[in-house]
């Protein structure tokens, strides 16, 4: 009986073990497809992933400072809708890769207290779906479109 209950242990253990393993990778692949951040001396960039090529498109502060403030629980100084079309209507900028992109998500960020501004992703029809763009929309409408400069 005790052999038994050893094997029981052993089996669980490798379970639990497997578990946390496939829990790992699966975090891991669910973040190589989110579109990563990263704080840089001056704010934020976000970057996307065009051609093989990655683009960086980074926060300026400068036009954080100019773009109308909102607080949460009032209206939005820029529509999302408008955000979504300002963004589309930059994405020819970027050249051929992404012609016919099609939108795939908006998100409302916090660059610092009270500073907030969108991102808007797009993914290319005619690339691999493990690519994207993504441009910074400020509440003023002006968009940063990323570039390979960075």
């Amino acid at each position: 009986m005790a052999i038994s209950s050893a094997r029981w242990i052993v089996v669980i253990a490798a379970v639990i073990v497997a578990g946390f393993a496939a829990g790992l990778v699966a975090w891991q692949l669910t973040e190589a497809f989110h579109h990563p951040v990263t704080m840089i001396s001056s704010g934020s960039a976000w970057y996307s992933r065009v051609g093989g090529k990655r683009l960086t498109a980074e926060v300026s502060e400068k036009e954080l400072a100019a773009a109308p403030q909102w607080t949460p629980n009032t209206p939005l100084p820029l529509r999302a809708e408008d955000a979504i079309l300002r963004a589309k209507e930059a994405l020819p900028t970027l050249g051929q890769s992404v012609e016919g992109s099609s939108f795939s998500e908006l998100t409302l960020r916090e660059e610092s207290s009270q500073q907030f501004f969108y991102t808007v992703t797009f993914r290319p029809q005619a690339v691999p779906s493990t690519e994207w763009v993504q441009l910074v929309v400020y509440f003023s409408g002006k968009v940063t479109v990323p570039d390979a400069s960075k």
